[in-house]
């Protein structure tokens, strides 16, 4: 099993895990639920506007679709 470092985040702190695609972004699972990403109504608009899909609008905002979709939900 080969070990990369990585950096969190959130507190800056090296850390290490088995190495996977894409890597990891945070120490720990508390870390990872501490970063919020929140996408504003204004970001959404043009999106809504023209009918994209989600898929569309994860891409171009570089999020992911559970993100988009959490954030329309509650911009409505």
């Amino acid at each position: 099993m080969n070990l990369v470092t990585y950096t969190c985040e959130h507190c800056f702190q090296p850390f290490e895990r088995p190495s996977k695609p894409g890597g990891y972004r945070f120490c720990s699972p508390d870390h990872a639920n501490q970063y919020a990403y929140k996408l504003g109504r204004g970001e959404l608009l043009p999106f809504a506007e023209i009918g994209a899909r989600i898929a569309f609008m994860a891409k171009r905002l570089e999020v992911s679709e559970r993100t988009v979709r959490d954030a329309l939900k509650r911009h409505g």
